[in-house]
């Protein structure tokens, strides 16, 4: 049966175009020209109304959605008719022109994306440049995912059978945008090499996502743009718009006991953190608020005068501006993470091997690191509160946990979420995720797991750059991985254009930053610990430490020091006088043989005027068979180790 002249009474078939199953005609009742495409729906009609219904009301300036779904010998998808050619006929001047076009393309999958919609099928054919130079994407709705259609660009992961996700529609798109390269003859710089393999990469994971791929095009066709935010001095980032930053009113940050077991969600992770971790119940914690603004689902944090030394408002400062109860929860997020696992989020040791000490004599000096002076590096430099303040209202946290690292609360209408960035020195383990070669970096790219999402930046120096996302309590729609991959965009912008940022560290003799973290510890109290194997890490600049970190023995007992910043000790299992100093002891809240003792060094005031706590921090996790094992015991470990410390310390004041 031929194809009908007029379909609906309304729609009459005119010419083919360049694209599949598809036809001009004239809207006589509009009197427009439009666009029908015929489509297997099969029996998914009600689910593609749904989709057409959703792409209509989607307002993105490089989307070209359907107007109209109609069944007349078959499924038609109707949009509207522009003055445009395909991408293939229209002759690029040159890769950033191409660029251009991409970065548009990318932009309307980010608003399908963000709708939950996936094209499906991105093809050159689908990409539309008028006459001004400007390109749409169209072709929406007119493969759905679920019939599984013979796309121009199947990503790998269809030929096992898997549904068309996100990543696949990158896939696509970044292979037609490789094709059309060659098609032109047009040479690729190596940025723009880089950008189409990673977007080609052979699992779905280790490619960017569609807002990811539109903003590394986007600066590839404008390199001249500015830059991504104005920072101060001391590195504060300072918002584009006052609604973008949010007061922060002394907010309470300490060790979490009671806490969700994050650290068994991160993927790849499980055999390298089997030693010091907490597995709780994901309760929280009164001293993650800070007087007189905890949300009513914290417990009212203990009465009387708080220990000396112990993060409270500075005496005679001025009443600031309260906070709003999602950072309260979000810092009680952050914390919980911070302790449990020793090397997640903010005060996460960063280990390495040999740290960043100098080449031994006769040898040949490393190639000077990407990071510049290394033990200067600012970890702002990597995560930027105005560029991710397209996810929602952020506030920069750059004087809490490890001074590694820099974190940043992002604030919506309906959730609310985190992005660190860390500077970490080798490691024994390799990063979670797939590897991506981008230029002379590699980028480990893991799965969303449990509400949280992680990328680590491999230097050539073998430094790395680590970005954590993760969600605040009860927060399930946070996007963890869009924030993660906006991050690590901007890192890899900030690495490859020498825009690193350093700070003056000049820590007081008071300090633990004076001293070194391996060696703090009394070697015949590490002894002590049962099955703990001789093998030592050390961190990035020394303000970690990690023992027993033997990737054959994930069982085994495992310890970590770290030099940490905290606004109180408050909870666990209460606080006490260790020599002469303020302490505490956070035992597994589900019976796992773990404990973190912590105990305070100095008091001082943050950059941002908030009082806080200088703390020195030792987790001991027993190995898994060693007999009697129990948080109790862990915590007396742990109480020894931190006792054998505090004569290595600088002195109090």
């Amino acid at each position: 049966m031929g194809e009908p002249r007029t379909l609906a009474h309304r729609y009459r078939l005119a010419e083919r175009t360049g694209e599949p199953a598809t036809w001009l005609a004239h809207d006589h009742e509009a009197d427009r020209t439009v666009v029908l495409t015929r489509v297997a729906a099969g029996d998914v009609t009600a689910r593609l109304a749904a989709t057409v219904r959703t792409l209509t009301g989607l307002t993105a300036p490089t989307l070209l959605p359907p107007i109209d779904l109609l069944h007349d010998d078959g499924t038609w998808v109707v949009r509207d008719h522009v003055d445009a050619v395909p991408l293939p006929e229209h002759p690029c001047a040159d890769e950033r022109e191409l660029a251009r076009i991409g970065a548009a393309a990318a932009g309307a999958l980010v608003a399908a994306h963000g709708a939950g919609i996936v094209h499906g099928d991105v093809r050159a054919e689908h990409v539309l440049v008028r006459p001004d130079g400007s390109a749409l994407l169209a072709g929406f709705a007119t493969a759905p995912p679920d019939l599984a259609p013979d796309a121009a660009h199947p990503a790998p992961e269809l030929t096992s059978g898997r549904p068309a996700g996100p990543a696949a529609d990158v896939y696509a798109l970044g292979t037609a945008l490789a094709e059309e390269l060659a098609r032109t003859g047009l040479t690729a710089s190596d940025r723009l090499a880089a950008t189409l393999h990673t977007m080609r990469a052979e699992f779905p994971d280790a490619r960017p996502t569609a807002w990811a791929a539109q903003r590394r095009l986007a600066a590839i066709a404008d390199p001249e743009s500015p830059p991504r935010g104005s920072r101060t001095s001391h590195g504060t980032t300072v918002a584009s718009a006052p609604d973008n930053t949010v007061a922060i009113d002394s907010p309470a940050i300490g060790p979490a006991a009671g806490t969700a077991n994050l650290i068994d969600a991160r993927p790849g992770r499980a055999q390298e953190e089997q030693g010091v971790r907490q597995q709780g119940s994901g309760g929280s914690d009164p001293r993650m608020a800070g007087p007189g603004h905890q949300p009513s689902w914290i417990a009212a944090p203990p009465t009387g005068p708080a220990p000396a030394g112990l993060g409270r408002p500075v005496p005679g400062e001025p009443p600031r501006k309260r906070s709003k109860a999602w950072l309260v929860a979000l810092l009680a997020t952050i914390a919980a993470i911070t302790v449990v696992t020793g090397a997640v989020l903010v005060a996460k040791p960063v280990v390495t091997i040999a740290g960043t000490a100098a080449a031994p004599p006769g040898t040949t000096p490393p190639p000077p690191s990407l990071l510049g002076e290394v033990s200067t590096a600012d970890p702002c430099s990597f995560v930027d509160a105005d560029a991710l303040a397209r996810l929602g209202r952020t506030t920069l946290l750059d004087d809490l946990g490890s001074p590694a690292s820099c974190t940043v609360g992002i604030e919506r209408d309906t959730d609310r979420g985190f992005v660190t960035a860390t500077i970490a020195a080798k490691k024994l383990m390799p990063p979670a995720g797939r590897p991506t070669p981008t230029g002379e970096l590699i980028v480990y790219r893991a799965t969303e797991y449990h509400r949280s999402c992680e990328r680590t930046i491999v230097l050539p120096d073998e430094h790395r750059i680590e970005i954590y996302s993760g969600a605040g309590t009860n927060d399930t729609s946070f996007p963890v991985c869009d924030a993660a991959e906006a991050a690590t965009e901007d890192a890899l912008e900030v690495l490859t254009s020498g825009a690193v940022r350093h700070r003056e560290l000049g820590p007081p003799r008071t300090s633990l930053l004076s001293v070194r973290a391996c060696d703090v510890i009394d070697p015949a109290a590490l002894s002590s610990v049962p099955s703990l194997r001789d093998l030592r890490e050390r961190g990035y600049n020394d303000w970690s430490c990690r023992y027993g970190a033997d990737p054959a023995f994930p069982t085994g007992a495992r310890v970590l020091v770290n030099f940490t910043r905290y606004s109180n000790l408050e909870g666990g299992n209460g606080l006490f006088t260790l020599d002469g100093r303020s302490a505490n002891t956070f035992p597994s809240a589900t019976g796992s043989p773990v404990c973190e003792a912590a105990v305070a060094q100095r008091s001082f005031t943050s950059a941002s005027g908030m009082q806080r706590l200088e703390v020195l921090s030792v987790q001991v996790a027993l190995a898994t068979d060693q007999p009697g094992a129990s948080p109790a015991m862990a915590c007396q470990k742990a109480t020894d180790l931190v006792r054998s410390a505090i004569p290595r310390l600088p002195p109090v004041r």
